[in-house]
């Protein structure tokens, strides 16, 4: 079993520092979200009309302008003799009353723009990028994203194309999957050996990890996989989400790259190359930076992935390899899944007592 991970890159902070308030210039804050308030950040809110759980505006970008007017009629009424300080803006009091009535008028557009949202869409995890397209066309409203519903029968979506044969006319099968997508015209490479079925059956039955020795390069390179948790499942789509917020994330090709991509750092249990063998800890036994007080949250997910690229990963084309042994893994895991209703299949396997 792979140690802790230590990574760090500052030390952990003292009880006296984890208690010092955050200056309001570590808004904004998280929309939609719980968030951790300094008592000044709160009393400044709240002074604007703000309550727990209503959405935040970017006071960052609204305190910068504030600033700058009163910069500006600071330096108009100053004298070549004379230069007068800028006041700071610490409480909503500093702010003028314009500004405040500005401030108190924007948390009420963006509370009635949320109010007034529709639900987004619920993709399932894992979900095909086209069939996640299509639930999200599905939730919009009315004429928005180019899709007109009529009852006119005489314009109804045209039959599936048919083929003739010496029998008569019969239908064209559709290629993809109706559950998840797949191409089924694409020969299947993930062959589910005796050894997998045995080692899925028990991981279920004892509530652990199923994993899977592949080997490359002939034997020269083996990379132990494994599945992951529920919860790192979670925390892999949560930190995608976070990327999303923080801009990293442009659309949803994107989106669907990076979870990925976190889910294989996730699922790396072991790298053994005749140079050396790295065990990959879980993310729980993973020490890092937390967020402080104020700051924007996030999961160590990508301080693991980025100690990968640098210590294990190094080069692309083994990234690439690992990663595309990770989709036939998915797929072999998927397949078990899928059988587990056919008591054929798993006849001669026998829990020990």
């Amino acid at each position: 079993m792979a140690k802790k991970l230590d990574l760090r890159s500052k030390a952990a902070p003292s009880a006296q520092d984890v208690s010092k308030t955050t200056p309001i210039t570590g808004l904004p804050l998280p929309m939609g979200e719980t968030v951790n308030l300094s008592p000044e950040e709160r009393e400044f809110l709240e002074a604007a009309g703000w309550k727990d759980g209503d959405p935040i505006v970017d006071l960052n970008e609204f305190l910068a302008k504030a600033r700058q007017e009163q910069t500006d009629i600071v330096a108009k009424m100053s004298t070549s003799d004379e230069r007068l300080s800028v006041p700071e803006i610490t409480s909503f009091e500093d702010l003028s009353d314009e500004k405040q009535q500005e401030l108190i008028q924007a948390f009420d557009d963006l509370r009635t723009k949320h109010a007034n949202a529709p639900e987004a869409a619920v993709v399932p995890e894992g979900a095909h990028p086209s069939v996640a397209e299509a639930i999200e066309i599905a939730s919009q409203p009315s004429n928005e994203g180019g899709v007109e519903v009529v009852d006119d029968p005489s314009q109804a979506v045209e039959a599936p194309t048919t083929e003739s044969s010496g029998w008569g006319t019969e239908l064209t099968p559709d290629r993809a999957c109706p559950h998840c997508g797949w191409d089924t015209h694409i020969k299947e490479t993930a062959d589910i050996s005796e050894e997998d079925r045995q080692s899925f059956y028990m991981s279920i039955l004892g509530g652990g990890r199923f994993y899977k020795d592949v080997n490359i390069l002939g034997q020269a390179v083996t990379v132990r996989l494994r599945t992951i948790t529920t919860a790192e499942a979670d925390m892999a789509l949560q930190q995608t989400s976070y990327d999303f917020r923080d801009g990293l994330i442009p659309d949803q090709g994107e989106f669907y790259r990076v979870y990925s991509n976190y889910r294989l750092a996730l699922s790396i249990e072991r790298v053994s190359t005749p140079a050396k063998i790295t065990d990959i800890p879980v993310i729980a036994d993973i020490e890092w930076d937390k967020p402080e007080i104020g700051e924007p949250a996030q999961t160590p997910i990508p301080v693991l992935e980025n100690w990968l690229h640098d210590n294990v990963l190094t080069s692309e084309s083994l990234r690439r390899i690992i990663g595309m042994e990770h989709q036939r893994f998915q797929r072999i895991v998927e397949k078990l899944e899928a059988r587990v209703h056919d008591p054929d299949f798993w006849e001669g396997i026998e829990p020990s007592h």
